[in-house]
């Protein structure tokens, strides 16, 4: 997708999962705007600096830059139905949204 991404997580608490979901997010912003500063003195300069401008334009209180939205929406999955039912979902989603 686009603007979003779907994740399935196992973890043995909500906690472990929340705390997977926060260091998965802090770690792959952190990543991308190394990233993106690695190409402010190349030939992509304007167009890194344009998403940089953007996530800084997000960002809120000490952040310096906002890659992800804040808020992130987890669905409990207790049962194999209710799995392979978001599982379906999540490999499906894109043809819906004709990106295949």
């Amino acid at each position: 997708m686009g603007n979003h991404i779907h994740i399935l997580i196992s973890a043995a608490t909500t906690e472990n999962v929340k705390r997977c979901v926060q260091q998965t997010l802090r770690d792959s912003s952190n990543k991308m705007i190394r990233k993106l500063e690695s190409f402010l003195d190349t030939q992509f300069a304007s167009q890194a600096q344009s998403l940089l401008q953007t996530f800084a334009k997000h960002s809120n209180g000490k952040a310096r830059y906002a890659v992800w939205k804040e808020q992130t929406r987890g669905i409990p999955i207790y049962t194999s139905t209710v799995f392979y039912t978001q599982l379906d979902y999540i490999h499906n989603n894109p043809v819906r949204a004709q990106l295949h």
